[in-house]
């Protein structure tokens, strides 16, 4: 796909240019006849008519190449080396109501909580940003040093912070993948806290566009395998028949999650979460993974403009050269 879509209405240049061409054909087959006369109208007018045609095609050739060069098509990928240079945190954190579950001691979204402020707590001069979703994503806090800022809003941290029904994981890693800063050779995870519940959203373009900005998701299952019941005011609650819900972990759909980006599952009950977090957050695993790599896509442009040259090359060529020794 090009870089810029957009260029391709320059190619509506085309139909004046084309429609000038046909009106000098014609101009120019009139002042044939009149230096020529009937004295061989025949041996001009073809060699007119396939020197217009060769002329016109090399213009054509020039206009539609520069266009395609402005279009900005990607080359091949090539493998590229790069040293980054810190690290970008951004914690997703599901609010829907499965996560006032007590399955997790307080809650699950207590203990999602607690886990942001240990990480951050733990990371001296790291950069971090918060966004919290339920059936969509809301960005709280851009990436930035003050973990104060994060620390302010995690006070407030909720359920009932957003109206909208639902867990969509995928819009909340989208909006994840939006508070990075760009430009920076910089380490970037998201660290997703979610049980994996009631997901709603198609995950696979959001992976796909996570792979390509080089973001791994870590991801850590906030609930239990055995689940619990979801408190409200009105006691627990029920389904439509007057059950209690039991709200329980997904483990699969978060797994997937974390493999098709590079990340990790962590569950929230193991007892080395946070010194695997935390030691992914000052950079002690990718430091240890030695120098990073990308896959860098090459410009056509150079094909296009070559191209473009070649065709203005026919155009002066046909109208310089004579043919036959006669025109």
């Amino acid at each position: 796909m090009p870089a810029y879509p957009k260029v391709f209405w320059l190619l509506l240049i085309l139909l004046p240019v084309i429609i000038l061409m046909i009106l000098q054909y014609v101009n120019g087959k009139r002042s044939i006849m009149n230096v020529a006369g009937r004295w061989r109208p025949k041996d001009f007018y073809d060699l007119y008519t396939v020197k217009w045609f060769f002329s016109s095609l090399g213009m054509i050739i020039f206009i539609a190449a520069v266009v395609l060069s402005l279009a900005g098509y990607p080359g091949r990928g090539v493998p590229e080396s790069y040293e980054p240079k810190g690290t970008d945190i951004v914690f997703a954190v599901d609010i829907s109501r499965s996560m006032n579950a007590e399955d997790v001691s307080p809650s699950r979204l207590d203990a999602a909580e607690r886990i942001v402020r240990s990480v951050c707590e733990n990371t001296p001069g790291g950069r971090f940003g918060l966004v919290v979703f339920k059936g969509r994503g809301v960005k709280v806090i851009p990436s930035t040093e003050d973990v104060e800022a994060v620390y302010s809003f995690l006070d407030f941290l909720g359920t009932d912070l957003l109206t909208s029904p639902g867990s969509n994981i995928e819009e909340g890693l989208r909006t994840a993948l939006g508070t990075f800063t760009g430009g920076e050779e910089r380490r970037k995870y998201i660290i997703l806290l979610s049980d994996g519940e009631a997901l709603s959203g198609e995950l696979g373009s959001v992976l796909s566009s996570a792979a390509d900005m080089d973001v791994e998701i870590h991801v850590v299952g906030t609930a239990t395998a055995e689940g619990a019941s979801i408190p409200s005011e009105n006691g627990p609650v029920t389904d439509s028949s007057g059950r209690v819900v039991e709200s329980r972990l997904n483990e699969q759909s978060l797994r997937y999650i974390a493999v098709s980006t590079g990340g990790k599952y962590h569950s929230v009950s193991d007892g080395a979460l946070l010194p695997q977090l935390i030691a992914l957050a000052v950079g002690d695993e990718a430091a240890a993974a030695g120098t990073g790599y990308r896959i860098v896509a090459s410009d056509r442009y150079r094909l296009f403009l070559a191209l473009a040259l070649l065709g203005l090359l026919i155009t002066r060529l046909v109208k310089v050269l004579r043919w036959k020794n006669s025109y």
